[in-house]
């Protein structure tokens, strides 16, 4: 009975670790399950991404040979995916680009590291002949078989489009630059010398007349005066245009230039607009910048001939040239206690041929602003007016860092008249 009762006992505990491995095995086959079908929906849904992506979805061998392809590709390529699968992708690129194809294609299957951009712009053919742009990205699958490309297409033919547009439209810009700027340089050359040749007659027939005055009468001399003023006018023109021409012509190798000299100077070549006048001028301790030497001169011609014009009414006119550093920006400016000008009209400051003032006021071309603007705008530096209430008007020029040498002078700051 105890061999008995032994061998039951052993029984029903093997029975029960028998139980215990089935409820074990029933769990594992159910994560088993449920794995399972979270692979099935994983891999339905990678299949419903490939297959209804926005972008062509093209699978191929390291041949190029087509394997898969989804909706969007067959679209792009324009044919069924029954015409498609076991072609070459190569005979859909347009042909000067297939061997950039190919070297492509073997750089993606060398693997990560390999040399080369990680996309690749195309020119492409539909089936029906129609061309298009795409720009190609490629993953490499790996797996038990052959690697295999995982191509994505992207149409940018509205983008190639725009791009060709906007090269023709700089194309047609650059070359209508330079119309207008043999045209001026040639209007500019042919109004020199009869210009020139008008003052000398003027200027003959007025020793003439006066050589005669008692035969003359005053009408006569007073059209004589007023052709010679014209032709003074013309020859002002003439020779504003001729330094916007230059303006915008390639400068002069940067060298460094002392400021304090270059203002000392240009007021002193003033001289005859500020005869008769009690002009200061004055100025801080101003740097040496490394720029191209006539663009800063005609540019503080222009700007202190302006101050000493718009200041013609005052009994005593002052004019300051001071500087400002921001880090490596240089900040100019010239003020003066002048007439001043509209604020509301600011945005017409440096247009070409615009006046702020009456011209029998204050005479001009209209373009001394223009022509700054100009030369600072090639020097990427920014150019603007302020007018000060009741004060005159202050023109800042901002003068890049790279153009500012390290060099500052600071010499006599005395008033010049």
């Amino acid at each position: 009975m105890n061999d008995v009762a032994q061998l039951e006992q052993r029984f029903a505990a093997q029975q029960q670790d028998l139980h215990v491995h089935q409820v074990e095995l029933e769990q594992q086959n159910e994560v088993l399950r449920q794995t399972n079908m979270a692979l099935e929906e994983a891999r339905n849904r990678y299949a419903d991404l490939f297959e209804f992506a926005p972008v062509g979805y093209v699978v191929c061998d390291k041949s190029g040979l087509i394997g898969q392809i989804n909706v969007i590709g067959c679209t792009q390529l324009g044919a069924a995916r029954g015409q498609l699968v076991g072609r070459h992708f190569a005979l859909f690129v347009e042909a000067d680009q297939r061997a950039e194809l190919a070297l492509f294609l073997e750089r993606v299957f060398r693997g990560p590291g390999a040399d080369g951009p990680p996309h690749l712009e195309l020119r492409m053919l539909r089936q029906g002949g129609q061309r298009w742009d795409a720009q190609l990205e490629c993953t490499l699958l790996r797996g038990e078989a052959a690697p295999l490309a995982r191509m994505v297409l992207t149409d940018i033919t509205a983008l190639k489009e725009f791009q060709r547009s906007a090269e023709w439209h700089a194309t047609q810009a650059q070359s209508l630059h330079e119309e207008l700027q043999t045209f001026l340089r040639s209007v500019t050359h042919d109004l020199s010398a009869p210009q020139r040749q008008i003052e000398g007659f003027t200027a003959l027939l007025s020793q003439h007349l006066q050589s005669i005055d008692h035969c003359v009468d005053q009408t006569s001399v007073r059209l004589l005066r007023n052709l010679s003023q014209a032709a003074v006018d013309l020859g002002a023109l003439t020779t504003s245009l001729i330094d916007f021409y230059h303006s915008g012509q390639p400068t002069e190798p940067a060298r460094p230039l002392n400021l304090n000299h270059l203002v000392e100077t240009v007021f002193h070549e003033l001289e005859p607009q500020r005869r008769g006048r009690q002009v200061v001028l004055t100025h801080d301790p101003l740097p040496s910048l490394l720029v191209d030497h006539r663009s800063m001169h005609m540019v503080l011609t222009k700007l202190l001939s302006n101050a000493v014009k718009f200041t013609g009414p005052r009994p005593v006119a002052h004019i300051h040239v001071g500087v400002q550093f921001s880090g490596e920006q240089v900040l100019l400016s010239i003020r003066d206690n002048g007439v001043g000008f509209d604020p509301k009209q600011e945005q017409r400051l440096f247009r070409v041929f615009e006046r702020l003032h009456s011209e029998r006021d204050f005479p001009g071309q209209g373009l001394g602003l223009a022509l700054v603007r100009r030369i600072v705008e090639h020097w990427q530096g920014q150019v603007w007016g302020e007018e000060v209430a009741g004060e005159g008007a202050v023109f800042w020029v901002q003068v890049p860092g790279a153009m500012n040498a390290a060099q500052h002078v600071t010499p006599d700051q005395s008033p010049a008249e």
